[in-house]
């Protein structure tokens, strides 16, 4: 009888192994033969899930931003304060030891994409990934009037994605030019500043 083999199991296993990989060695070392070897899979094996290094990184991008993603949808999305409104926004950089060698995935996709249609688009789909739960939480904030009335959130959605993305850049290149506690005063202000009337 021929052996059942669970791929979704599989999958998890192989990202698992992954970043196992980048804690040890870095995020650069990734290869599909170490981590083939990494999760004990002969290297034809593996190549039934991600055939190149292209879509291990495409792997590991998908599996940060659904860990991202469920942690704001866990948030209570439907009783906002500055604090917690805050606290949404800080889920998408990186703040911890953790976080910060995930997301030094993101920064060989920046670096790499141009060699690839694949990785473009997946920095597409991260990109789009992000302005939507950032938009999602500030319709939220607009529910509960913790954004002024003539705010667009549109450009209010594309001006925070700014300051995410250049806070947690700064924070993977030079935690200690941009600390935790940095982000978070900087966040919070930009959260507060929502409420007040935009500059004319």
């Amino acid at each position: 009888m021929p052996k059942i083999v669970d791929h979704a199991q599989r999958r998890r296993d192989i990202v698992d192994a992954l970043w196992r990989v980048v804690d040890r060695d870095g995020m650069h070392a990734v290869s599909v033969r170490k981590v083939a070897a990494e999760v004990g899979m002969a290297k034809s094996n593996i190549g039934h899930y991600v055939g190149s290094q292209s879509q291990l990184i495409a792997l590991a991008v998908a599996d940060v931003s659904t860990e991202v993603a469920m942690q704001v949808l866990a948030l209570d999305l439907e009783h906002l304060d500055v604090e917690s409104a805050t606290e949404a926004f800080l889920k998408v950089i990186p703040m911890s030891a953790q976080r910060r060698r995930q997301s030094q995935v993101w920064l060989l996709l920046l670096a790499t994409q141009d060699t690839s249609p694949d990785l473009q688009q997946v920095l597409s789909n991260l990109n789009t990934g992000v302005r939507e739960g950032i938009t999602t939480v500030l319709q939220a904030m607009v529910d509960q009037g913790l954004v002024h009335p003539d705010r667009d959130i549109a450009v209010e959605a594309a001006r925070l994605h700014g300051l995410i993305d250049g806070l947690a850049v700064q924070t993977l290149t030079d935690a200690d030019l941009m600390p935790v506690e940095t982000i978070g005063v900087v966040v919070r202000a930009h959260v507060a500043e929502l409420q007040t009337a935009p500059p004319v």
